[in-house]
């Protein structure tokens, strides 16, 4: 009975503890309202035709930053977009960029 116990106990820990990362990614929908003065402006570009590269987001000083998921919608070359990032200490296989996680991205109006 013991050794059940501590096994459905052992089971709930791992199953929690384990659970995904939610990453929630505002999109431009009028559900959301994104403050983007305190946002970063980016242009998407599609880096395709390098091998093993993709969209890859260029700041206005012209660096470079490559999103680790980069939601479809989003997936345009040239618009522009307001970010919130953070970076990742992670190899990039692209190696145009630093390696960013998104938190909130949007198209830009403009």
């Amino acid at each position: 009975m013991r050794s059940l116990f501590y096994t459905v106990t052992l089971l709930l820990i791992i199953f929690y503890s384990c659970g995904p990362a939610i990453q929630e990614i505002a999109t431009n929908n009028a559900n959301y309202n994104l403050d983007t003065s305190k946002m970063t402006q980016a242009r998407v570009i599609d880096y395709s035709d390098l091998d093993g590269c993709s969209f890859i987001l260029e700041l206005d000083d012209g660096s470079k930053l490559q999103p680790l998921v980069l939601p479809e919608e989003f997936k345009k070359n040239g618009i522009t977009v307001y970010v919130t990032f953070s970076f990742v200490k992670q190899p990039g296989v692209c190696m145009v960029g630093k390696i960013i996680e998104i938190d909130k991205i949007t198209i830009s109006e403009k």
